[in-house]
């Protein structure tokens, strides 16, 4: 009564939308994007209908007001950014730095060489299909894992003053760490990247070894035949 079948429609479609820009949804679905990569399907593509609409609006209302010289305000929609400040989705920039210095298997030492430009640049479909995250449950634990604690770090950083909220959707291929510090136009965005970084080198170190030593019996095995 007293409203048409469109607007009932998007009041319907607005409630579940408007869910995904509070802390959970925006870790709900961001997790659900990595899983998605995991079983062979494009989570960036499947989701983007539904974040970005509200992502760029938070950016937008961010920028305006740090036009007018007020404080930006956090929106939990930005922790989904945390999916790929490091190298592309999954924030793999310290899997393929420890593949080029540190793998022993051929496969892993080349595909680090191969990678590394890309992820410089936040392009992870080299790594995604290269080492592959794709249907390897042993990269797909840390893959998943460190999103989540990247996300507690942004969420944390932002939420209490450590660093700038983002007000710049900056383009998703400028270098790291330009891009960061574009995102909030704080430099102490940068040192937050490099403690990322840290952590998640150490994250991925251990499932990387284990990985690299199947590699390595593989092609020890091929080379016995």
């Amino acid at each position: 009564p007293g409203s048409s079948l469109p607007s009932l429609i998007e009041t319907i479609l607005a409630k579940p939308v408007s869910a995904v820009n509070s802390i959970p949804g925006a870790i709900l679905v961001s997790v659900l994007i990595l899983v998605m990569w995991c079983c062979g399907v494009h989570g960036m593509m499947v989701f983007m209908p539904l974040t970005t609409p509200i992502t760029m609006a938070a950016f937008a209302a961010n920028a305006e007001l740090f036009a007018a010289g007020q404080a930006p305000i956090f929106h939990p929609i930005f922790m989904t950014q945390a999916i790929a400040l490091l190298g592309g989705t999954g924030n793999t920039l310290a899997l393929v730095i420890l593949c080029l210095k540190k793998a022993k298997s051929k496969q892993l030492s080349v595909f680090g060489k191969a990678s590394i430009v890309p992820a410089i640049f936040r392009i992870s479909e080299p790594v995604i299909f290269g080492a592959p995250i794709m249907f390897n449950p042993i990269l797909g634990i840390p893959w998943i894992a460190f999103y989540t604690i990247n996300m507690g770090i942004i969420w944390c950083c932002m939420n209490f003053g450590i660093m700038g909220k983002a007000v710049i959707a900056a383009s998703s291929n400028i270098p790291m760490p330009f891009f960061q510090y574009l995102c909030t136009l704080d430099w102490r965005a940068v040192l937050i990247f490099v403690v990322m970084f840290i952590v998640s080198g150490l994250i991925w170190y251990p499932f990387i070894k284990v990985y690299d030593k199947k590699c390595l019996d593989e092609e020890n095995n091929l080379q016995a035949e």
